[in-house]
């Protein structure tokens, strides 16, 4: 196995969930290698996860790699691939937390994220500066009931990037990457790298 892919679970998850197993293990049919991210998400900033994902990224000195991401995972290898250049990158229900989302967002959905990462998104997080960066193939995966918020984000994202790029709209799909059909439309698009 010549390729690796850094699997970033969604916020609070652990890469060992079995949902991230299986996708695991759909990389290994591939040859792909898997590198599943471990991320401290409790108490920290969207800068500091991501300062963690690229010292792991950094000591296993891959050459050819992916990034798949599934929520806040998505999000992380969105902002990682424009400071490092995966072969291409599978984005499932990129997170609405950019710095253009933040006055969109239910009051709820802030308390949620908390002050410190809310201030993090505001000064270092916009998705129309970041997406100039990002060269990479993109693959953006989402379901048709994962409220307007995640829609218009992953929308907006096919939009505006200039890279070669799909999108891959699940029918009758919420915001569960456990759900049988988001798992199995995972697993198809893995299959098709």
């Amino acid at each position: 196995m010549d390729d690796a892919v850094f699997i970033i679970p969604a916020g609070f998850e652990s890469p060992k969930a079995e949902v991230y197993l299986q996708i695991m293990a759909a990389f290994k049919a591939k040859g792909i290698k898997p590198c599943p991210v471990n991320i401290v998400w409790k108490r920290t900033t969207l800068t500091e996860n991501l300062n963690q994902f690229l010292k792991q990224f950094e000591k296993s000195k891959v050459k050819g790699f992916y990034l798949f991401g599934f929520s806040f995972g998505a999000y992380l290898a969105f902002v990682a691939s424009a400071k490092i250049t995966p072969k291409a990158q599978i984005l499932c229900s990129l997170s609405p937390y950019f710095k253009e989302d933040l006055s969109l967002l239910k009051n709820s959905w802030r308390k949620v994220i908390g002050k410190n990462r809310l201030e993090d998104i505001q000064k270092n997080y916009s998705f129309d500066e970041l997406v100039k960066k990002v060269t990479c193939k993109t693959i953006l995966i989402a379901g048709d009931e994962e409220g307007d918020k995640l829609e218009r984000r992953v929308f907006d994202a096919y939009k505006k990037l200039s890279s070669q790029k799909e999108l891959v709209v699940i029918k009758g799909a919420k915001h569960d990457i456990r759900q049988k059909e988001y798992l199995e439309k995972i697993k198809e698009v893995i299959a098709s790298l």
